[in-house]
């Protein structure tokens, strides 16, 4: 009930803000309106999701937190690391980057202004589905596309998985961003960059996100459904789907490659 109350409070920000008169082509134009509403609630949906779970929820207490989020950074900044955690074998892989990030935080930010910045950080997932959502949706003259793609993005604001997570130290919804960012230029390859280029910076953004968490390997899947669709000929893909493997390939390795 609190997330739709956020996302009530976020509806009804988002349309008095759209509804205040940019210019002239804006005045009257029920269409135009409707597509800044959705770029406004695109931002102040999460913010206000997100923000409602780390402000509510309290101290961030689980498993992971406990063995991983706070013992493994506290492990490496002593040192230890290799003596306490290796020879049990807890894990053949683990990057702690983002864990030593979010430990610095807590122990140098004020409780509340980290569980903010949590939810800014946190919030960049939700925010990246956005375009995803209006692209599948099609741009069109009438309103339905656009009420296609609020529905579909309101959805997404009501995924369980991902809100279970809101306001916590796990690490998927950062790494989620990376993820969904790959997608949306893939999506996207040719309209806001090249072909080329957004091949190989979604392949850099998803080698990234499999270095910080390993699991993030299946998403990488992904990339198999763009390279059997669009409207670009398969002779016209081959070149960002080598660009993109390519930079995957370096993406882990420099974020990940020493762990």
């Amino acid at each position: 009930m609190q997330t739709l109350l956020a996302l009530l409070s976020a509806v009804l920000l988002s349309l008095a803000i759209a509804a205040i008169p940019v210019g002239v082509s804006s005045r009257g134009d029920t269409r135009i309106r409707t597509e800044r509403f959705y770029s406004i609630f695109a931002v102040l949906g999460p913010l206000f999701v997100t923000l409602r779970y780390v402000l509510t929820r309290g101290e961030d207490f689980n498993f992971d937190h406990l063995n991983y989020h706070i013992s493994v950074p506290s492990l490496i900044s002593h040192g230890t690391y290799g003596a306490s955690v290796a020879p049990a074998g807890i894990q053949g892989y683990f990057n702690p980057l983002l864990d030593r990030i979010e430990l610095a935080g807590m122990m140098h930010l004020s409780p509340r202004v980290f569980a903010i910045s949590l939810a800014l950080v946190q919030s960049l997932a939700f925010m990246m589905a956005a375009p995803i959502c209006r692209t599948v949706a099609r741009p069109g003259q009438d309103l339905r596309p656009v009420m296609a793609a609020l529905s579909g993005y309101m959805l997404c604001l009501l995924a369980p998985v991902a809100l279970s997570e809101g306001g916590t130290t796990l690490i998927e919804l950062p790494t989620a961003v990376l993820v969904i960012g790959a997608y949306a230029l893939l999506l996207q390859r040719g309209v806001w960059i090249g072909p080329l280029a957004s091949g190989a910076l979604a392949g850099a953004l998803i080698g990234a996100a499999v270095a910080l968490k390993l699991t993030n390997a299946v998403f990488a899947l992904g990339v198999v459904g763009f390279a059997l669709a669009g409207r670009d000929r398969f002779r016209q893909r081959l070149p960002w789907l080598i660009a993109c493997g390519a930079a995957a390939l370096a993406g882990f390795l420099a974020v990940g490659g020493v762990w």
